[in-house]
């Protein structure tokens, strides 16, 4: 009973979150557990699924080239 109360006033945060800043907030949506809550807030509160659709994929885009950017730089010359 105590987690499940936790795991909901967690949530609860979550959706503040996405309704103050609305689909934007899904640009972390790469965030481990912290991602997955805001696309659940965002289903919570029935966000436009096109838009956000497109911050989640901005987002991972952002987060997945950051990433072959860096493993591209030479460590040593």
């Amino acid at each position: 009973m105590v987690y499940s109360l936790r795991v909901q006033t967690q949530q609860l945060k979550h959706v503040e979150k996405v309704r103050r800043y609305g689909t934007s907030a899904l640009l972390f949506a790469w965030v481990p557990l912290i991602g997955d809550a805001l696309c659940l807030a965002a289903g919570w509160l029935r966000l436009n699924p096109w838009q956000a659709a497109l911050f989640m994929a901005i987002g991972k885009l952002a987060h997945y080239g950051l990433i072959a950017a860096a493993m591209s730089y030479p460590l040593s010359k």
